[in-house]
């Protein structure tokens, strides 16, 4: 029984050493290329949502986006501009989950709009700062590339 009590022991442990490792794993900072890629399958879901009218999944794509916009890696500028866009997302973000947890379709759609608009100003500054910087040739995330194929317009194929 002993021996019994003692293997069913180490096999706690080892589930509790696996479960931490897998914990730490999982707190990597993703990359900017891996963000970009979740904040558009984010994005996609909340339109999803708000068609669906599924305030569910707005308040916790909404939350997910906001999550993203709290790390490190998502902090690819350090100008006012960049600042002041970043935090005007995050807020629009809680306003879109707040939104959703009130079930007010009409107001989740335009904090999702001002959601989209905000990424495509932030991304516009980030392109600016880049070539003002002498930075516009060397590598950088293509987001045509993050788009999967079965999301991709035809017209996206030409460019």
């Amino acid at each position: 029984m002993a021996r019994h009590a003692r293997g069913v022991c180490l096999v706690g442990v080892a589930l509790v050493v696996a479960a931490a490792a897998t914990v730490v794993e999982s707190r990597q900072a993703p990359t900017l290329p891996e963000i970009m890629r979740q904040k558009l399958e984010h994005s996609q879901r909340l339109l999803e949502g708000l068609v669906l009218e599924n305030f569910d999944m707005i308040e916790r794509n909404a939350n997910d986006l906001r999550i993203l916009s709290d790390l490190s890696s998502w902090n690819v500028l350090r100008t006012p501009e960049y600042l002041r866009l970043s935090s005007t997302f995050r807020d629009t973000a809680d306003r879109l989950s707040r939104s959703a947890l009130n079930t007010n379709l009409d107001a989740a759609t335009l904090a999702y709009v001002e959601l989209t608009l905000q990424c495509v100003e932030c991304h516009k500054h980030v392109r600016g700062v880049r070539q003002a910087r002498g930075l516009a040739d060397r590598p950088w995330p293509d987001l045509a590339q993050l788009v999967p194929e079965h999301v991709k317009s035809p017209d996206s194929a030409r460019r």
